[in-house]
């Protein structure tokens, strides 16, 4: 398994926002987490890998991935995990 860190202006989950926010994902394969595998949906790109942790970013960390935007954490569709989808406003 292979973890991903990203940061964003803001995340908005269970109706509450934490800006700005570090979004951790852990993806199911090596290498199925670069941005080439990102997925379109209606309302925006759909991250790959399950959201493991989200919390505000207070101070820089290493190997995390500014993005900017918003990121909308929900469940999937079997509401097994939750997923991160990225507005892709830079």
């Amino acid at each position: 398994m292979r973890k991903r860190r990203v940061a964003v202006h803001e995340v908005l989950v269970d109706g509450q926002t934490i800006a700005p926010c570090v979004v951790e994902m852990v993806c199911p394969q090596f290498g199925s987490c670069p941005s080439k595998n990102q997925q379109p949906s209606e309302d925006g790109i759909v991250l790959d890998g399950e959201v493991v942790a989200y919390y505000p970013l207070t101070e820089e960390l290493a190997m995390t991935e500014w993005l900017g935007g918003t990121i909308k954490i929900v469940p999937s569709s079997k509401g097994d995990v939750l997923l991160a989808i990225w507005d892709g406003n830079k």
